[in-house]
């Protein structure tokens, strides 16, 4: 009897003395400021605007189509990764400009990105800080910019690392997939967390360091375009166009930015 109570009255002390931080409210508290500097740091109407480079090109194509087709036709006609293509006739649909659902896949983004990284450091300050750091890095802003599909999958890759962190196989499969099919790169993360515990370390390292000298010596853009490249192209999964701004302009899988990615 007398060590069941002892077991009551620590569990009630614990319960008691558990750190606010764990609680929703703080969290939500110290993310807002995030949000809000985060908002600052972007510049996406005027970018849509006078900027059409890069994706953005092959973007504004697509996001004109989605309110004039069905999803299902939507998804059908248009060659790039399901996931984050759905979000696009979505957001069209809604009434969004393309540069409105650039800042609304950054903004969750962001909060994805701070939300782990208060699990990972237990510290909502810490996570603030944490990504407060992403904001201010210079590229922050390319995330959702040129670069908007791999800003966009970061948010389910970091659902993937927390879910199979926690043992949950069946949800990291899931995160796994919609990493993957809004960014083909996401793979490389996806994979490399997953051998990191099955191969050793340094293969990991040396496979890594490998494909870094080849990216500085830009072997990898000579490879991608003799052999890569043209596989890719016949597979549906790399499209070339063509615009007033750009004489060519390939849009899909490259082996450069996959390599890139990785590093």
């Amino acid at each position: 009897m007398k060590v069941f109570i002892a077991r009551v009255a620590k569990n009630q002390k614990g319960i008691r003395m558990r750190p606010l931080r764990h609680f929703g409210l703080p969290k939500l508290l110290f993310l807002a400021p995030v949000l809000f500097f985060a908002v600052s740091r972007t510049d996406y109407a005027n970018y849509a605007s006078y900027a059409l480079e890069g994706d953005i090109v092959a973007y504004s194509r697509d996001f004109a189509y989605a309110t004039r087709a069905t999803f299902l036709v939507y998804m059908t006609a248009v060659a790039h990764e399901p996931v984050f293509i759905a979000m696009h006739w979505l957001y069209a649909n809604l009434g969004f400009s393309i540069s409105d659902s650039m800042l609304a896949n950054s903004m969750v983004m962001v909060s994805v990105y701070y939300l782990y990284s208060v699990r990972q450091s237990d510290s909502v300050i810490l996570g603030a800080i944490s990504a407060v750091g992403l904001i201010m890095l210079p590229w922050f802003e390319q995330l959702g910019q040129n670069t908007l599909r791999q800003g966009f999958s970061l948010i389910f890759i970091l659902a993937f690392f927390l879910a199979i962190n926690d043992g949950k196989k069946y949800r990291a499969i899931l995160f796994a997939a919609l990493a993957i099919g809004s960014h083909y790169s996401a793979a490389l993360f996806v994979a490399i967390y997953v051998l990191a515990d099955i191969v050793p370390r340094k293969f990991i390292v040396s496979a890594i360091a490998l494909i870094f000298a080849a990216y500085v010596t830009n072997s990898t853009t000579i490879i991608s375009n003799i052999i890569i490249t043209p596989i890719l192209a016949q597979a549906g999964l790399y499209t070339q166009y063509s615009s007033d701004m750009f004489m060519s302009y390939g849009i899909g899988f490259k082996a450069l930015f996959f390599s890139y990615s990785l590093v």
